[in-house]
């Protein structure tokens, strides 16, 4: 479908949870936390090598820019984004019109926030981490809600459509 690593963890959430299959959206979100993990870990390795080639100067965590601002504070943008990439990526996903930039969408409410968490945590930054993975689980929640609420609106839709084809 795409080539973003949380866009099928997250649907299968939403498809389990409207299913009421909870123990299969349990395997879901393990699978979502795990690949989020990775990437917050590859940041954090990379973080340091460079900061150990003398690439990156020591407390890059800390920068003060619009862009830490957008992975380690909850506004009400994060929320928007989130919805508005999880209606995209039922709606994909249901129609079978997937993506690259579907993915992409994703990606964006979840991969900055797991990178710059790693990124603080090898500035010794676990505030800053903790505000990034505060952002991230934000993000998932509405992500995987948005695409509850879509795939149901999507399925009332196809049931009317299919009554009125029968009548």
């Amino acid at each position: 479908m795409s080539l973003s690593p949380d866009l099928a963890p997250a649907n299968a959430m939403a498809v389990d949870q409207a299913a009421g299959a909870f123990r299969r959206m349990g395997k879901a979100l393990l699978t979502l936390v795990v690949g989020l993990m990775v990437g917050m870990f590859v940041a954090l390795v990379l973080t340091l090598g460079l900061q150990a080639l003398g690439v990156l100067d020591s407390g890059t965590g800390a920068i003060n820019d619009p862009l830490v601002a957008y992975v380690t504070v909850v506004a009400p943008v994060t929320i928007v984004v989130a919805v508005l990439a999880g209606i995209a990526a039922m709606a994909a996903f249901v129609t079978d019109q997937g993506t690259t930039a579907v993915g992409v969408a994703i990606s964006v409410t979840t991969i900055p926030a797991a990178a710059y968490a790693g990124v603080a945590l090898a500035d010794g930054e676990l505030s800053l981490a903790m505000d990034a993975l505060r952002v991230l689980a934000v993000n998932v929640v509405f992500l995987v809600l948005a695409q509850v609420v879509t795939l149901a609106i999507l399925r009332a839709w196809q049931r009317r459509k299919d009554q009125r084809a029968v009548a």
